[in-house]
């Protein structure tokens, strides 16, 4: 079966490239026009999935007077159905070498949604960064949603390895969109075995279907379904990339935090026209069981709004700040407010003047300033928290795999300085070292 839900990847470029200048610039002829204007509207009229606006964008379009260069003409006929439409997916554009390929396409017998697209495995099936976080915090980052057996094996390998953290961060914010599977695929992690959650209804009008989206019954891997979820989104977030933060924010099993996404909920298909013109035409109408709406227009609306680039210290801080109040063990939670306070720091713009007094030797550790950076070592720059706190990251030079803190006893004339390596069980061992010139 068709899988309607599926938001199709060439929408990514449709919201790009507004119209093409790829391709034969001969003009167009008015048999020409009036050839593409009737196969698109026949489109409309058979696909868009509201179809009192598809007559009347036909209406419309078969009485302008269109121009006959071909971006031109494009670009009229684009403008003319957003306005009418009011729908950010609809498009229409000339790319003779995309139309070229959709045509080969349509001609040739569909491989299936296995096919594996030639650019999925050179980004790692859209998944770039897997990794464990300060406070075992995992972290995923995903730039889009394919559908081969590949890309699902990668995010079960993705969850499999983050399958012990206290806390998941899926990073969506330069996600474009892809397939609505992915989403439904991870949502699952996040249920109760048997607990299984309808996501979505997808209509699609041109199969007068109504299509059900549901949590998965059988998933290979660790459920968490008590485990704490945060999606970061950005207005670069767009389709099925938003299906899957919108659907976890309406059940409350995410925190969706950034900004607001790109807002298209109408899933579609990219079309050969004619004469090397090409449509996106929406055919689906996606809605939350939760909500009874979409996110079409007015994207997903995070939770706690922030720069995306500073969403993930701002989620470490609102945990750190949580964790820090239930933890009942004093070496974890000073090792928790050291990371609050480091994630406060990553969150704060304004720059610390530093005091040159804070340089030159204390034990063998020797400090400088450069360009109002305090240096610790060679390279290493120490980040400031405060005019006494700073903080070295993966400690001296890069080294170690325990963080450092370095403290001054006095912000304007420091005669000492304790030398703290935050271990990882929360113990933070401290040395104090005088200042020898």
């Amino acid at each position: 079966m068709k899988n309607y839900w599926n938001l199709f990847l060439g929408y990514t470029f449709l919201c790009i490239v507004p119209f093409s200048v790829i391709g034969q610039q001969t003009e167009l002829t008015e048999p020409e026009k009036k050839t593409i204007v009737t196969s698109f509207s026949e489109r409309l009229i058979k696909s868009y999935v509201f179809e009192d606006k598809a007559q009347k964008i036909s209406s419309t379009l078969n009485v302008m007077k269109l121009p006959n260069d071909r971006n031109a003409f494009a670009k009229a006929i684009d403008d003319t159905i957003r306005s009418l439409s009011d729908d950010v997916h609809l498009r229409f554009i000339f790319d003779e070498q995309q139309y070229n390929a959709l045509k080969q396409a349509v001609d040739t017998p569909d491989p299936g949604s296995e096919a594996e697209n030639p650019d999925e495995k050179s980004s790692n099936y859209g998944f770039e960064k897997v990794e464990i976080l300060n406070g075992n915090i995992g972290y995923l980052k995903i730039n889009q949603f394919y559908e081969t057996e590949a890309a699902f094996k990668a995010a079960e390998a993705s969850m499999t390895f983050l399958r012990n953290v206290d806390a998941y961060i899926i990073d969506l914010s330069n996600n474009g969109g892809g397939s609505g599977k992915m989403g439904q695929f991870l949502a699952s992690y996040f249920f109760e075995e048997g607990d299984n959650k309808l996501l979505l209804t997808n209509y699609n009008r041109e199969a007068n279907e109504l299509i059900q989206e549901w949590s998965l019954f059988t998933i290979n891997g660790k459920r968490v379904p008590d485990k704490p979820l945060y999606i970061i989104v950005s207005a670069k977030t767009g389709s099925a990339a938003e299906a899957f933060p919108y659907a976890m924010q309406a059940y409350k099993r995410a925190v969706v935090v950034g900004k607001k996404t790109w807002g298209g909920a109408h899933s579609g298909e990219l079309l050969p026209i004619e004469n090397g013109f090409i449509a996106f035409v929406p055919s689906g109408r996606v809605l939350s069981p939760v909500t009874n709406s979409n996110w079409e227009k007015v994207g997903v609306i995070p939770d706690v709004e922030i720069q995306s680039d500073l969403a993930i210290y701002k989620i470490q801080e609102l945990l750190f700040s949580k964790w820090k109040q239930e933890e009942t063990s004093e070496p974890r939670k000073n090792y928790l407010n050291w990371y609050e306070m480091y994630s406060k720091l990553k969150l704060n713009s304004e720059p610390v003047k530093l005091n040159p007094n804070l340089s030159g030797n204390y034990g063998d550790v020797n400090l400088r300033i450069e360009n109002n950076k305090l240096i610790f070592g060679k390279t290493q720059e120490l980040i400031p928290y405060s005019e006494t706190v700073f903080f070295a990251k993966n400690g001296y030079d890069n080294s170690y795999k325990n963080d450092l803190i370095i403290e001054f006893d006095n912000p304007k004339k420091p005669t000492k300085l304790f030398y703290k390596v935050i271990l990882k069980n929360g113990e933070i061992v401290t040395f104090p070292l005088d200042k020898t010139k």
